[in-house]
């Protein structure tokens, strides 16, 4: 895979009003000039981004290739990602032929142009909060794209009724397609629905004995930037999918250098860093794009309950509604988290028929068959 950085500026009727946030502008400014697979290794596509009504929206431009990780290349997300799940499950041999299937249906989608995107808002995390944006200039900027793009589908991850209720709402009369991607978690008012719960009270006696020194980091140190990105990349690669995103260092500073993200951890007596968890705040509420714990230390020490309760107790403290992304459904639903399905929004109504029947076809099918997964095992 080719690794291509570009810093255009793609400008759709700029105007003068709602100033740019400064933090987005500073993030997009700094990764188009070092470039995302510096950043991210495992991100190699195209980053750049656009101008609307003094908004910035950043871009990540993928041109066929298959492989990288799943916040930028959709065929990773629904193919790659399902076969590295698989290896998971307790399934003998029945996993390898499961595989193969999900491999076939691949292709019919390949074919289709899922290889080709613009993924438009999209800030290479697990979880984009779209913060105010709620699709004003949608037609304008899916027409300007077009012009660049005409074989590529635009998409918006991490849409769902509930944090971004009036973008769903604007893609819906847009004439988007709308591609289930998982479920995720979602507290409304931590103070009354998350804070009251017995578990999280265990959580925070838990933290209390540990006798672990919280801290809100307003800067990294390159020792605290190492090990947050040791921690990060110990969880979520080596224990789950290297289909995450490989974050560095360098991309983990950048965060906080950029005001885009804040960490905070609990430190041990000697100052090392044992939980940390990664906040984005946009619009009045709070997600958690890079969460880690020491995975060393024994199970005992609960340490994944206090990288949690770090999070949890942030919202509460700072009158957020909680994202709380994917994963772990039955340890946030007893925190007082209710699941939500999450949409991939798909534009491909200038692409051939042919192969928009199989877009079609696919959200047909994930309605029907992974909805009721997702829902009825609480994943």
């Amino acid at each position: 895979m080719s690794a291509i950085s570009t810093s255009r500026i793609i400008a759709v009727d700029a105007g003068e009003s709602n100033p740019i946030i400064e933090p987005v502008a500073a993030f997009c400014e700094a990764v188009a000039r070092i470039g995302l697979p510096t950043l991210i290794p495992n991100a190699s596509v195209d980053f750049s981004f656009l101008t609307h009504d003094s908004r910035l929206l950043p871009l990540t431009i993928s041109h066929g290739e298959t492989g990288g990780s799943y916040v930028v290349q959709p065929h990773s997300a629904y193919i790659g990602y399902a076969i590295d799940e698989l290896s998971h499950l307790n399934l003998g041999w029945a996993r390898l032929g499961l595989a193969c299937l999900v491999r076939a249906a691949g292709w019919p989608l390949l074919a289709a142009g899922i290889g080709r995107s613009v993924l438009i808002d999209n800030y290479g995390f697990a979880t984009n909060l779209h913060g105010d944006w709620h699709g004003q200039g949608l037609t304008q900027i899916r027409e300007q794209l077009y012009q660049q793009y005409p074989r590529h589908f635009f998409g918006i991850r991490s849409v769902d009724p509930w944090s971004s209720p009036e973008l769903c709402r604007a893609l819906q009369a847009d004439g988007w397609l709308f591609l289930p991607a998982r479920q995720v978690w979602t507290i409304d008012d931590p103070k009354k629905e998350w804070r009251p719960r017995n578990h999280v009270k265990r959580d925070q006696k838990l933290v209390r004995d540990s006798r672990v020194e919280i801290e809100d980091l307003e800067k990294l140190t390159d020792t605290d930037a190492q090990r947050i990105t040791d921690l990060y990349q110990s969880l979520y690669r080596q224990k789950y999918s290297c289909l995450n995103p490989d974050y560095t260092a360098r991309w983990i500073q950048l965060l906080v250098d950029t005001r885009l993200v804040t960490f905070r951890v609990a430190r041990d007596r000697d100052g090392q860093i044992q939980a940390m968890a990664g906040h984005l705040e946009r619009d009045g509420l709070l997600t958690v794009p890079l969460i880690g714990y020491d995975r060393s230390q024994p199970q005992a020490s609960g340490l994944y309950r206090i990288a949690s309760w770090l999070s949890g107790d942030h919202a509460a403290r700072k009158n957020l509604r909680f994202h709380a992304s994917a994963g772990a459904g039955a340890f946030k639903r007893h925190r007082g988290a209710r699941g939500q399905i999450e949409f991939l929004a798909c534009y491909v109504n200038h692409l051939p028929r042919s192969q928009q029947v199989v877009w079609r076809g696919f959200s047909c099918f994930l309605y029907r068959h992974f909805v009721p997964l997702l829902v009825n095992n609480g994943w």
